[in-house]
């Protein structure tokens, strides 16, 4: 039982170790340090929550432009997240979204895509509408998803 309770505390001096660590050094930079992302989320729990804010920590220059009708979600010169000039729906483009995550990271986009996109917009409160069509990319020629926020 002692072995038990020393192992607990040890886990939890860990977690809270790494939860520090992030506080000050970030996501990415704390994911390095146990072996990638995908070791940083095992040891704190591969919660929904900790994912989404892992995926974050990749985008640090959002910005919002006006262009014509049209709101557009940039990062580094790219547009991730458009809204139509009627105001109806917004686009993703996905192939955007994912250059900015490395091959140890991408499933955990793909897997939680929606939820990421839904926190994107609620960052930005003028891109909200009711829809977003998912596109590959700007080109609009392959719909990959389309979901309600």
């Amino acid at each position: 039982m002692k072995n038990l309770i020393r192992k607990v505390l040890k886990e939890e001096t860990l977690v809270n170790s790494l939860l520090d660590q992030i506080q000050n050094d970030g996501w990415r930079e704390t994911a390095e340090l146990v072996g990638g992302p995908k070791n940083l989320l095992k040891i704190l729990g591969n919660s929904k929550e900790n994912v989404i804010e892992l995926l974050m920590s990749y985008f640090d220059k959002l910005t919002l432009e006006k262009r014509g009708g049209k709101l557009i979600l940039m990062d580094k010169g790219y547009p991730l997240i458009e809204t139509s000039s009627w105001g109806l729906s917004s686009r993703a483009y996905n192939s955007y979204i994912e250059s900015r995550f490395d091959d140890n990271i991408i499933d955990l986009y793909r897997e939680y895509r929606r939820d990421f996109i839904r926190v994107l917009v609620s960052l930005f409160p003028e891109l909200n509408t009711d829809e977003i069509d998912v596109y590959e990319d700007s080109g609009l020629y392959r719909k990959l998803d389309s979901f309600q926020l």
